[in-house]
């Protein structure tokens, strides 16, 4: 049966495994085979005995198959098998378990992560030479970039708070209240070099010369009579820049390290100070 079209390839050839319609005849899908004694009638159209049948006999030419992923696939499963490869299976995610185990614990130390990175094996004090680099690059981070400011601010203000304010507990009540009101007068002029600077400003001030420069000195200025204070005891806030940081020797009695005099047991006694800031002109 031929069919006319639009094409030169038309008809397309038949495909050996779909039905054609431009012959005479469809010819059916192969089904497979449940039984190994189950053969279908000859086909009056092709003569001869089905495929199951004609399949038999070149089985039984042949032999029996040899054993391959396919005829492993449909063997039974007997459950000696199924125990052994489950076991098979187990001890595989056990051992890559332990593999990205190590891996992982390992990672921060490899190739990729520490290429280009130092790490020496110093102690603090050696560490503690570059900490003027660390407190300008610190500086100049909150005065241009705003997100460092407001870290800052934050920081110090859950440190701070409204202010860390002591309170007299004697037992005395007339004790107490003379102690907390001295005290709150006190605070009201406690910090030296300013104008209405009471506790918590020298507190917040403290803080925030902590967090952005690392650290802050504070040194007690007794003040006269004449100055008409309630306490003539003021607390002067001092940058770090003016300790001499340079200043690292030995004693007969102790060491001096970056402006910093300790005893022989490393208590702290005497500051190395400039008489003005390094920075200014």
């Amino acid at each position: 049966m031929k069919s006319s079209g639009p094409s030169s390839n038309w008809p397309p050839t038949p495909c050996a495994s779909y039905p054609s319609p431009w012959r005479g005849r469809v010819r059916e899908r192969v089904q497979p085979r449940h039984s190994a004694g189950t053969a279908r009638s000859a086909r009056p159209d092709r003569g001869g005995g089905g495929w199951p049948a004609a399949h038999e006999l070149a089985m039984r030419q042949r032999g029996p198959l040899q054993p391959g992923i396919l005829t492993h696939a449909y063997e039974p499963a007997r459950p000696r098998d199924c125990l052994r490869v489950a076991a098979a299976a187990l001890r595989r995610v056990q051992a890559r378990a332990a593999l990205e185990l190590t891996v992982r614990t390992y990672e921060a130390v490899s190739a990729a992560r520490a290429n280009g990175r130092r790490a020496p094996a110093t102690g603090p004090n050696s560490e503690l030479r570059g900490g003027a680099f660390l407190r300008r690059l610190s500086r100049e981070a909150v005065r241009n970039a705003g997100p460092a400011r407001s870290a800052v601010s934050k920081l110090v203000t859950n440190i701070v708070g409204t202010g860390i304010m002591p309170r007299a507990a004697t037992g005395n009540e007339k004790l107490d209240k003379a102690l907390n009101d001295g005290f709150a007068q006190w605070s009201r002029e406690c910090l030296a070099g300013t104008r209405g600077g009471n506790f918590v400003t020298l507190q917040v001030l403290a803080g925030r010369s902590m967090v952005e420069g690392g650290e802050t000195l504070t040194r007690r200025r007794t003040r006269q009579d004449r100055d008409g204070l309630f306490v003539p005891v003021q607390a002067e806030l001092m940058e770090p820049d003016l300790l001499d940081e340079q200043k690292t020797v030995a004693l007969d009695n102790g060491y001096i390290f970056q402006g910093v005099e300790f005893s022989p047991t490393d208590t702290p006694r005497a500051y190395w100070l400039f008489d003005a800031h390094p920075g200014q002109p």
